[in-house]
């Protein structure tokens, strides 16, 4: 999946931080359902084969109960993972905006960069493009996706 400039601006960090604070939620009930479930009060008072087999169908259910809160916590733990990923992504963003100020344009649609003095001194352009190797590789840690040069706006490869 590929994001624009303009659409990375939009991501709400806060947003994937409060998925993952409900994924936790959920796990934290279904291990409380799980407790629950083994202390039902038929326990005390219920015998033979009959009360057996509730016994093992209620601890398989609460086996699975605690399987399925495993997975949400799993699934947090990567929400929580792609939160600063984003956050970094729009930390990187700022700085080279920030850069940029006042001598390029950045096209937030296609990312597109544009300088903004008819005067650009060409010759700047190969430390631009080392630069931009280097920002490049940059991405590429914190993302895990490999940006290629001279690909169309907003591509990317996982990397291998």
């Amino acid at each position: 999946m590929s994001l624009s400039v303009g659409e990375l601006k939009k991501v709400s960090v806060q947003s994937i931080r409060d998925i993952a604070a409900g994924l936790r939620a959920k796990a934290t009930s279904m291990r409380a359902t799980k407790t629950g479930v083994t202390d039902l009060p038929h326990k005390g008072t219920w015998t033979g084969t009959a009360a057996d087999n509730a016994d093992h169908e209620i601890g398989t259910f609460g086996n699975g109960l605690g399987t399925d809160a495993d997975a949400y916590e799993n699934a947090a733990a990567k929400v929580d993972r792609a939160g600063d990923e984003f956050e970094g992504l729009k930390q990187l963003l700022t700085k080279l905006e920030n850069e940029a100020a006042g001598k390029f344009s950045i096209n937030e649609a296609t990312g597109e960069v544009t300088p903004l003095s008819k005067d650009f001194n060409k010759a700047d352009h190969a430390g631009q493009r080392h630069r931009g190797a280097a920002h490049r590789a940059e991405l590429s840690c914190q993302t895990g996706w490999r940006v290629r040069r001279g690909a169309e706006p907003g591509h990317r490869e996982p990397r291998r």
